[in-house]
């Protein structure tokens, strides 16, 4: 697990910008209210899943809240980096093409 840390951010920098892509092309009209909209609740989302999922329910793979986001630093602050600016990233790639 430790030596995955670092491809972490990575994968999410390929899988949520594809994601918000595609999400994109369904819409009608993309306006930059739309993406910041998407921005927001995916990155909100994340953080609150996150927290539920790996601090507050208690399994044998969760950790504590100093474990999560101070041990695992400077890895989950880019993660919800990505995931926040990953819309934007869609968007900026959209307009673009």
């Amino acid at each position: 697990y430790e030596k995955t840390k670092p491809w972490h951010p990575l994968y999410n920098i390929i899988v949520f910008p594809i994601s918000a892509y595609l999400y994109f092309q369904g819409l009608e009209a993309v306006r930059l209210s739309n993406v910041i909209a998407t921005a927001l609740v995916w990155g909100t989302v994340t953080v609150v899943f996150d927290f539920i999922g790996w601090v507050f329910i208690k399994h044998p793979w969760s950790l504590t809240v100093k474990e999560f986001y101070i041990d695992y630093q400077p890895w989950i602050t880019l993660i919800y980096i990505t995931i926040y600016a990953s819309p934007l990233i869609a968007y900026g790639v959209m307009s673009l093409l």
